[in-house]
């Protein structure tokens, strides 16, 4: 026996028994031995044998599993001390030892033909064994600490797969918006692009319209030099020449008209006689409205008549009873009045200008007025009258022409006859509003547009300016219910008082016109 190697002596037979059988069993080549009339001997038999003889090995000596690089088999080896040695090896040196000592003889087993495969005849090897309690012990320890890992981690590993599948799908909620951005950004591209295109096309456009606006202006001068000298004059310069002429009339008569004489009253009612008063009312009350009247029906009739041929004569005479559009079958259809303006604007252009004032016809008109007034004129102011008369009814002309030039048609209108019920929006008192009140005089007369500077919409009109209205209320008596004529005008004194204030009482009031109502004006005859 060599050395470093132990054992029992009450196991010794045991163990070459088995070691014995163990080389049998491998010389044999089957996976079975048979002994004891045939009874199959399994390896695991033969591993609880082993396993008697190995508990008597030394304390140093232990069993291992050694496993070749080269094969995934394992091989049973023996360790004793330093080194290692093969089950088989050990059988053959313990044999060699006990040779000389006792002669054994392998039993004699039984053998009967019987058939076989081609891997039957090859050696098996002997399956492995178990392993050690201790190693089981360590693996169970293992998995132990293995499932209380798991159990510690396992909220954890949930709450990863949780953040795991968050984070898979914000980054495809990022990758959405990072599309969308993308397509985002190009719209904005192409809507700038768009609109650097829309703003080129924008100046484009904005020098076409200045050329366009240079050639339709050089085109609306050529037009207007071919239908002639149109004239478009707004409504407040027409409205601001027929106050101040007003207001002139107003203040000549206040100012030269002053002289009394006997036969006054009969005077007074030849003057009035183009608008009949009532037998109750007094023309002496009513001086100074019949005067400014008088003077007004003078200068309508020379310059917006064109009945003394001031303004262009002979032919200013026919244009204006022509154009005028007072006629009666004119006014009843608006229709005529286009024509008219038509005619008018081109008719007018081609008038001289030299021939645009007559002297003469202007000088002998003021005369005439001047003899006709002469008795109720101081001798002192007489050429101041005529002087001041003339450039009346030179400015009378003036606004006459202007009014010829435009496509509207203006109309001289005396509003308010026949008693007529006071209209605030068409006439002027001239003493003051009065609740419930008709007209008794008519002062001045009114201005009236009918259409429009350009031609158009004459189916419409309009008051310029309103006519001045002396006014009159009816009132019943205390307890008899007897209606008595309440004059606004005062008593004739009260009345030269309201003339001695001159100017300054007149420019209170507005002159205007209202209606419709025309009067063919007459100079007082001698």
């Amino acid at each position: 026996m060599s050395t470093g190697v132990v054992q029992n002596s009450d196991d010794r037979g045991d163990t070459e028994e088995a070691t014995q059988r163990e080389i049998d069993a491998q010389l044999v080549g089957g996976p079975f031995l048979r002994s004891r009339g045939g009874e199959q001997i399994s390896y695991a038999e033969d591993s609880e044998t082993d396993a008697g003889v190995t508990s008597t090995i030394g304390e140093k000596d232990e069993l291992a599993y050694v496993e070749e690089d080269d094969s995934p088999k394992k091989t049973n080896t023996i360790t004793m001390g330093n080194f290692r040695k093969t089950r088989s090896q050990a059988a053959k040196e313990e044999s060699m030892d006990s040779g000389p000592q006792k002669q054994s003889c392998p039993p004699a087993v039984p053998s009967r033909k019987r058939t076989c495969n081609d891997d039957e005849g090859e050696l098996r090897k002997p399956t492995k064994r178990g392993r050690k309690s201790s190693a089981n012990a360590e693996l169970k320890k293992f998995e132990k600490d293995i499932r209380g890992l798991s159990e510690k981690f396992g909220s954890k590993l949930q709450e990863l797969d949780a953040a795991r599948s968050e984070a898979q799908d914000l980054h495809a909620k990022v990758t959405s918006l990072e599309q969308q951005l993308g397509q985002a950004q190009r719209e904005i591209q192409d809507y700038e692009d768009h609109e650097a295109y829309q703003s080129r096309q924008i100046d484009i456009l904005k020098e076409e319209s200045s050329k366009w606006r240079v050639t339709a202006s050089v085109l609306l001068e050529e037009a207007k030099r071919d239908s002639g000298k149109y004239v478009k004059v707004s409504d407040s310069d027409i409205t601001e020449r027929w106050k101040t002429l007003s207001f002139n009339i107003r203040n000549l008569v206040s100012q030269y008209l002053t002289e009394r004489f006997a036969q006054e009253k009969g005077f007074l009612e030849l003057l009035a006689k183009g608008h009949p008063l009532s037998p109750s009312d007094s023309v002496l009350k009513l001086r100074t409205s019949i005067l400014r009247q008088g003077i007004w029906r003078c200068i309508i009739s020379a310059a917006f008549l064109g009945k003394k041929g001031i303004w262009q004569g002979g032919i200013g005479n026919h244009l204006t009873n022509f154009l005028s559009g007072k006629h009666n079958d004119v006014a009843e259809d608006t229709r005529y009045f286009s024509i008219i303006s038509q005619i008018k604007s081109r008719a007018v252009a081609d008038l001289s200008e030299e021939l645009h004032l007559n002297a003469e016809a202007l000088d002998a008109h003021v005369n005439g007025i001047g003899r006709n007034l002469r008795c109720i004129i101081p001798g002192q102011k007489m050429d101041n009258f005529k002087e001041e008369l003339k450039r009346l009814t030179a400015d009378a002309v003036d606004l006459h022409a202007i009014m010829m030039k435009s496509k509207a048609i203006f109309q001289v209108q005396w509003i308010g006859d026949n008693n007529a019920p006071y209209d605030r929006t068409k006439m002027d008192s001239v003493l003051g509003d009065i609740d419930d009140a008709f007209v008794k005089f008519i002062e001045a007369p009114g201005l009236v547009k009918i259409g429009n500077a350009d031609g158009e919409h004459f189916e419409h009109s309009m008051v310029l300016c309103r006519s001045q209205v002396i006014l009159q209320q009816k009132e019943e008596f205390r307890g008899k219910g007897v209606e008595r004529d309440v004059e606004v005008v005062q008593e004739d004194s009260a009345h030269m008082r309201l003339e001695g204030r001159g100017a300054a009482a007149d420019s209170r009031r507005s002159p205007g016109i209202t209606g419709r109502s025309y009067y063919d004006f007459k100079e007082v005859d001698d």
